[in-house]
C-alpha cells in the first residue's frame, strides 16, 4: 500500500512538473494552445488529428517540418504535445501548441487573416476605371494584398496611368494620379462572329462589331461586298466613351437580305483604317436535328451535317411502343439524353450520349451509352451542297439488338459512310453503317447489323422541319431459337420507318420533337418472344446550349 501511494504521489508531482514546464516554455515563446473543435474516440490507444483552415490549401508544419496542405490528417502518431504552424502567402502565419491524447482523433480549425494594406489615389476623377493587378476596384481608397501591386487608371480622353507600388501590411500607400490628354486613336477592333446566316433568328443571324476609342472623335464602319460595292454603313459621330459597338444582321442598308459570300468590314477614321471579313452563309444554323447513336441525324440515321457552332443538347422524350404481333407487348420508355457536339476543326464532330429507359410493367431498366466521331466535308455548287461524312462510334447497351427500341441499339463498334444533297430548305441523303455487336461491353461475332437508310428533310415554314426516314437492317450471325441456327444471314431482317416534326419557337433554344415510328420484322427470326411489328408515338423537348 505504501508503495502504491508513493507511486501515485510521484506521478502527480511529475504531471505538475510537466504542466509547469509547458507553461514556462509557452510563456517564453508566446505560443498559444489550440483547443480542438471536436474529439472522436478511436477505441484504441493511438491518436490522430485533422488540421483544417478557413483558407484552402494552406501549408501545415509540425515541429517545423512541412507535412502537407489543409485539410491535413495526422494519422496514428504518439500522444504528446506538438508545435503546429499554418501559413499561406498573403496571410499572417500562426503557430499553436496542440496536445494529443491517446485513443482520440482531434479536429482543429485554424483561422488565418490576410496581410493587407491600403492604396489611396488622389486627384482621380469619378468616371475613371481603376485596376489593381488587372482586377477592377470600385472604391477609393481600397484594400490590397501586401506586396508589389500594379495600378492602372483608365479615363476616356486621357492616357492610361500606370504605376507599381509596394503595399505594406496595415499601412496606406498614397499615389497621385496624373492626367495627360490622349490623342484620338481607335483600338481593339473585333467581330464577335465571322460566319452568320441572315435567315437565322438569334445570335447566329448577326454579329457584333466593336472597337475602343481613346478620346473624342469621329469614325465609321463600312461593309462592302466582294465587288467593292458599299452595302452597309454606320457613322460614329462625336465619340464620348471608350467602348463602341454595333450589330449587323447580314442585311443591306435598306433591310434587304444579302447574298451568301465574303464581305469586308472596314473601321475607319481620319488617318486610320482596319479591315476584317465576315462570311454570310446559309450553312450556319442551330442543329435542329435528331441526335442518333452515330451523331447528328434524322430519326435514327446519321447525316453529314456540318455543324458550325459548338453546342450542347439536353433532351427528354416519352415514346410508348405497342406490338401488333402474335405476342402482345407494350413498352413505355422515357429517354433522358445529354449530347455535346463540337463542330470545329473544319468539319470534325464529336458526340456522346447516355440514356435510361423506364419500362412500364417490366422488371428491366435498360441503359445505353454511345460515343461517336464523325468527319464531314462538302462540295459546294451554285444551288446545292454535296455533303459527305465518315463515322466511327462505340456503344454499350444492356439490351439486345432486336428489342422494340429498334434493331440497332448502338451496342458494339460501328463504322459508316453518309452522303447527301442539301438545299436552303431541305436535305436528301443515304447512309450505310456496319455495327459489330457486343455483349456486356465486349465485342463478339454475334448480333451484327448492316444498316442502309434513306432520309429526307424539308422546312415548309421557318423554324419548322419535317423528317422522313427509313432503314433496312441486315442481320449477320444471329441466333435463331426456332431452328437453333447460330449463323444466319438475314438480308432484310427488319425495317425502321419514321416521320418526325421538329418545331423551334422563334428566338428560342428549345426544340419540340414529335413523331411516329415503327419497326417491322420482315423475316420470322430472332427472337420468338418478341415477334411482330412495333409502333410508337414520340413527343420530346430539347434544349440547346
Amino acid at each position: 500500500m505504501v508503495y502504491n501511494k508513493s507511486m501515485k504521489m510521484i506521478k502527480r508531482l511529475f504531471s505538475l512538473f510537466l504542466i509547469f514546464t509547458c507553461f514556462v516554455v509557452l510563456s517564453a515563446q508566446e505560443i498559444l494552445i489550440l483547443e480542438p473543435e471536436s474529439q472522436v474516440n478511436r477505441n484504441d490507444r493511438k491518436c490522430s488529428a485533422v488540421i483544417d483552415c478557413n483558407i484552402p490549401n494552406c501549408e501545415v508544419y509540425i515541429n517545423g517540418v512541412y507535412k502537407g496542405k489543409t485539410k491535413y490528417q495526422l494519422q496514428d502518431i504518439p500522444a504528446g504535445n506538438y508545435e503546429l504552424t499554418v501559413q499561406k502567402e498573403g496571410y499572417d502565419s500562426v503557430t499553436y501548441l496542440i496536445c494529443l491524447s491517446q485513443s482520440y482523433t482531434n479536429y482543429y480549425k485554424v483561422l488565418l487573416s490576410s496581410e493587407t494594406g491600403f492604396i489611396n489615389l488622389s486627384e482621380v476623377f469619378f468616371d475613371s476605371e481603376i485596376y489593381v493587378d488587372s482586377t477592377q476596384v470600385h472604391t477609393n481608397p481600397f484594400e490590397a494584398a501586401a506586396g508589389e501591386r500594379k495600378i492602372k487608371v483608365k479615363r476616356f480622353g486621357y492616357e492610361d496611368f500606370e504605376k507599381t507600388v509596394v503595399v505594406e501590411k496595415g499601412k496606406t500607400v498614397n499615389v497621385k494620379y496624373t492626367a495627360n490628354p490622349a490623342v484620338f486613336v481607335l483600338k481593339d477592333f473585333n467581330i464577335s462572329r465571322v460566319r452568320i446566316n441572315p435567315g437565322e433568328k438569334g445570335e447566329l443571324g448577326n454579329c457584333k462589331i466593336s472597337f475602343t476609342a481613346t478620346a473624342k472623335g469621329n469614325a465609321y464602319i463600312l461593309i462592302i461586298d466582294s465587288n467593292g460595292k458599299e452595302v452597309w454603313k454606320r457613322d460614329f459621330l462625336d465619340i464620348k466613351e471608350f467602348y463602341q459597338s454595333v450589330s449587323w444582321d447580314g442585311k443591306s442598308q435598306d433591310g434587304q437580305v444579302l447574298e451568301d459570300g465574303v464581305y469586308s468590314v472596314i473601321l475607319a477614321a481620319e488617318g486610320f483604317q482596319a479591315e476584317k471579313e465576315v462570311v454570310l452563309t446559309n450553312e450556319v444554323s442551330y442543329p435542329h436535328y435528331a441526335y442518333t447513336k452515330s451523331g447528328l441525324g434524322i430519326g435514327k440515321l446519321p447525316v453529314a451535317y456540318k455543324t458550325p457552332v459548338n453546342f450542347g443538347q439536353l433532351s427528354v422524350s416519352g415514346e410508348p411502343w405497342i406490338s401488333a404481333g402474335k405476342n402482345y407487348f407494350s413498352f413505355c420508355p422515357c429517354n433522358l439524353q445529354l449530347a455535346f457536339v463540337s463542330g470545329f476543326t473544319n468539319g470534325l464532330e464529336f458526340s456522346a450520349s447516355a440514356g435510361m429507359y423506364l419500362a412500364v410493367g417490366n422488371d428491366v431498366f435498360p441503359f445505353d451509352a454511345n460515343f461517336a466521331i464523325k468527319y464531314n466535308w462538302l462540295i459546294k455548287t451554285q444551288k446545292v451542297s454535296v455533303l459527305n461524312a465518315v463515322l466511327l462510334r462505340y456503344g454499350y447497351s444492356s439490351i439486345d439488338n432486336f428489342s422494340p427500341y429498334g434493331i440497332d441499339t448502338g451496342n458494339g463498334l460501328g463504322l459508316g459512310y453518309v452522303a447527301g444533297l442539301k438545299t436552303p430548305r431541305g436535305f436528301a441523303g443515304t447512309t450505310l453503317e456496319f455495327v459489330l455487336g457486343a455483349e456486356n461491353g465486349k465485342l463478339n461475332i454475334n448480333n451484327n447489323v448492316i444498316r442502309w437508310g434513306l432520309e429526307y428533310s424539308h422546312s415548309p415554314f421557318e423554324n419548322v422541319k419535317l423528317d422522313l426516314w427509313t432503314a433496312f437492317n441486315t442481320a449477320i450471325n444471329t441466333f435463331n431459337p426456332s431452328d437453333k441456327c447460330d449463323y444466319n444471314f438475314l438480308f432484310c431482317h427488319a425495317m425502321d420507318i419514321g416521320l418526325d416534326v421538329l418545331v423551334s419557337p422563334e428566338r428560342s433554344p428549345f426544340i419540340i420533337d414529335t413523331g411516329f415510328k415503327c419497326l417491322l420484322f420482315l423475316q420470322d427470326s430472332y427472337p420468338v418472344d418478341k415477334k411482330g411489328n412495333y409502333f410508337s408515338l414520340k413527343i420530346g423537348l430539347s434544349y440547346l446550349f
